[in-house]
């Protein structure tokens, strides 16, 4: 049930973020994706699993499983889909790395549910370590996405700047 409802939420939020962004093609940055690995980094740090304490990363794995993966999926979608938007009308370097990375992020998000999925069906030892790894690959894509979606709305706001004082030259 948490899941169901946290995706619902993400999803009515995105639905208000395209209905009041119709006008706006320059968000090629995505805060989202950067929020909930930091997140997840928190509480696998919080309640790391340890094998002397019985339920010791019970309340990662939970957490994990209900509610980063599923969230992970819509948000790197979203991402795929404002970059490609993005894209579309401004294609540079920066535009490039985003589109490459947002690809790279929603793949990556769909590795990680394969895995999970395989980890409820068969578990094994080395599952939790390759959850780890995910989140560490995952978090530096995010920080990517957000770092260089950054540069480039700068980027964007110089040119949108020197065509407002070049349309008032005129």
């Amino acid at each position: 049930m948490i899941p169901f409802f946290l995706v619902l939420l993400a999803i009515f939020g995105i639905i208000y973020d395209l209905m009041t962004n119709k006008g706006r093609k320059e968000c090629a940055r995505t805060v989202s994706l950067f929020i909930l690995n930091i997140l997840t980094i928190c509480i696998c740090l919080l309640d790391l699993p340890m094998e002397s304490k019985p339920y010791s990363g019970l309340g990662f794995i939970l957490f994990y499983a209900l509610a980063f993966t599923p969230l992970m999926i819509v948000f790197s979608l979203y991402t795929l889909y404002r970059i490609g938007k993005h894209y579309r009308y401004f294609k540079s370097k920066f535009a490039i790395i985003l589109r490459f990375n947002a690809t790279l992020l929603f793949l990556l998000s769909l590795v990680n549910t394969f895995v999970l999925w395989r980890s409820f069906k068969i578990y094994h030892r080395n599952d939790i370590n390759l959850f780890y790894f995910i989140i560490i690959v995952l978090g530096i894509c995010s920080t990517i996405q957000l770092i260089v979606g950054e540069l480039e709305k700068k980027r964007i706001r110089i040119l949108q700047k020197q065509e407002e004082l070049d349309s008032y030259e005129k």
